[in-house]
């Protein structure tokens, strides 16, 4: 049985590679199941080490809609950061309602009590999202490769934005960091290439490793005094920009490579430069 349950698991993978050449998608067969591997609905699940769970590990690329399961083979189902962000048509991410770690809020991904976003449907064609009052956290690469929205609002809620929460959202013009948040992580805003404005609150302490690199619109940047630590190439490609910093010299936490990309910087910025 065990040899018969291998080929045709062969035969069905083999198919679903000849049916992508021949320019056709969705090729799940409504289930295919290889134990540690099961695609459903665009979705690809995987066991996790210890065998507990599924965690989304995939989505077929040309989906425009996809439901979660809550169990697949009795184990609950969870999700791993950064499946959807090559998913440039999914425009509604739903979730079946006895999932035990996840919910949808207006097609968008969130955790089951709505405190952390998860996934913002990237395909979506609007241009301005407003995040609820209940986030206090924004994802890992949430929003990376949104290629539509131009501003996105931050509640004071948010205390935390995850690493590569706005990477390569290449249409994003403007954001206000809320004076909750302490951390700039890493690639947070890579390949934002039309942002042109940013305010950084006087709460933020760290700036991480290629935190803003490639914004090549980005002309100016403040970074308070209360800023001690700025990782390695903060603003590689920023070929516009002119930083303003507050402090008057560099403090000793500043990466030696911060300004690798020798933007200029004027130092003891108060304002009236």
């Amino acid at each position: 049985m065990k040899k018969i349950r291998k080929l045709l698991i062969t035969v069905l993978l083999s198919l679903c590679a000849v049916f992508a050449l021949l320019g056709f998608s969705g090729c799940d067969f409504k289930d295919v199941i290889t134990g540690q591997i099961v695609k459903k609905g665009g979705i690809t699940y995987e066991k996790d080490e210890n065998g507990n769970s599924y965690i989304i590990r995939a989505c077929n690329s040309s989906v425009k809609k996809v439901k979660i399961e809550s169990f697949i083979n009795n184990l609950p189902v969870g999700f791993s950061t950064g499946v959807f962000s090559e998913c440039y048509n999914l425009t509604n991410i739903e979730v079946f309602e006895d999932n035990k770690w996840l919910k949808s809020i207006n097609g968008n991904l969130y955790n089951k009590d709505g405190t952390k976003l998860m996934q913002y449907a990237i395909g979506k064609k609007d241009e301005l999202f407003v995040i609820p009052d209940s986030v206090t956290e924004i994802g890992w690469g949430a929003f990376e490769g949104c290629r539509n929205l131009k501003s996105i609002i931050i509640p004071d809620s948010v205390t935390k934005i995850d690493a590569w929460a706005f990477s390569e959202c290449y249409n994003l013009i403007s954001m206000v960091i809320p004076n909750s948040i302490k951390k700039i992580d890493i690639r947070t805003f890579n390949g934002c290439s039309s942002l042109r404005s940013i305010i950084l609150p006087d709460s933020v302490t760290e700036i991480g490793v290629s935190a803003f690199k490639g914004c090549s619109s980005l002309t100016s940047i403040i970074i308070p005094d209360s800023v001690t630590e700025i990782g390695w190439d903060a603003f590689e490609g920023c070929n516009n920009l002119t930083i303003y910093c507050e402090t008057r010299n560099k403090p000793s936490d500043w990466d030696r490579g911060w300004n690798y990309s020798n933007c200029p910087v004027v130092w003891g910025y108060t304002g009236k430069n």
